[in-house]
């Protein structure tokens, strides 16, 4: 492998620095730490289920807002939800995050405030530079996250209209408590912003205590983003998933139709009938567990 000396010219780069990187690492060999790919293969079983779908008769469009199986799995993993709160299949979580945000700028246009706490993970910065819209960071104690009051100071002072928060966090993995995301939902409540919860990591922990994500607290002002990518190594597959209140379904499934249409059948398929196996509620805890 070739490396950079401290004096030779960085290389001027455009576009994402995750898939510059990756990129580099695909060309010349070594580890890659710019993307979080898990490092170990898909269960074995759904491949195999996988592998039987292929020679079945779905390789046609899916409904759009997402396979009628597989959504019914994430209705039973998300029962606690208000009955409002809708569930729809995305082209991975990244599409997830692009579809709420295009969806919510669009209100206001340029007068639109994004926020993310720092270090930003990549989609926050640009999807805003997309739109032209002002982005804002917030710097993150080590220790308590942030402190409420001041906190609350910066949301007023910049009129922050939406924050991006991803617990456990990428590229610092560090998880909000339930008393940190409970007060921004309250905060984003109280002044008619939003909050998009991005938890693709919440499934992947090390001790007895999963990640809190506040299903319960699903309201107009509220979004749950989370995939299959991370937890069953299928980063490739882009199958993810969002949940957010009914009020805002017609708009989004219209948006939706003319970007993404639908994440692939036979993967949703696959994954669907997947869940129904021992091996899906296993094969996490087989991987990192003693």
């Amino acid at each position: 492998m070739n490396y950079l000396s401290p004096s030779t010219p960085l290389p001027k780069i455009t576009g994402s620095l995750i898939s510059y990187f990756s990129n580099m690492v695909k060309l010349n060999g070594g580890t890659n730490l710019a993307q979080g790919i898990p490092g170990f293969r898909p269960p074995e079983k759904l491949l195999e289920i996988f592998s039987q779908i292929l020679q079945k008769d779905i390789h046609q469009y899916a409904p759009g807002c997402g396979n009628k199986k597989l959504l019914e799995h994430l209705d039973a993993k998300y029962s606690k939800r208000p009955s409002t709160a809708r569930i729809f299949i995305s082209s991975g979580a990244t599409e997830a995050v692009s579809l709420i945000y295009t969806y919510l700028q669009g209100n206001k246009g340029k007068n639109f405030n994004a926020m993310s706490f720092s270090p930003a993970y990549e989609s926050y910065i640009h999807l805003p530079q997309i739109f032209g819209n002002n982005f804002f960071t917030y710097p993150t104690d080590p220790e308590i996250y942030f402190d409420n009051e001041d906190f609350r100071k910066f949301f007023v002072d910049n009129k922050i209209d939406v924050i991006f928060v991803a617990s456990p966090g990428n590229p610092y993995g560090k998880t909000l408590s339930r008393e940190k995301l409970d007060y921004l939902i309250d905060l984003c409540e109280e002044f008619g912003s939003y909050l998009i919860i991005d938890s693709v990591y919440c499934e992947l922990y090390f001790n007895n205590e999963p990640p809190y994500y506040p299903i319960e607290r699903i309201s107009p002002n509220v979004f749950y983003v989370n995939s299959f990518s991370k937890r069953f190594s299928i980063t490739g597959w882009r199958v993810g998933y969002f949940i957010f209140d009914e009020s805002h379904f017609d708009k989004i499934s219209y948006i939706h139709d003319y970007i993404g249409l639908s994440s692939a059948a036979p993967q949703q398929q696959a994954i669907a009938e997947f869940l129904d196996t021992d091996e899906s509620r296993t094969c996490i805890w087989a991987v990192f567990m003693p």
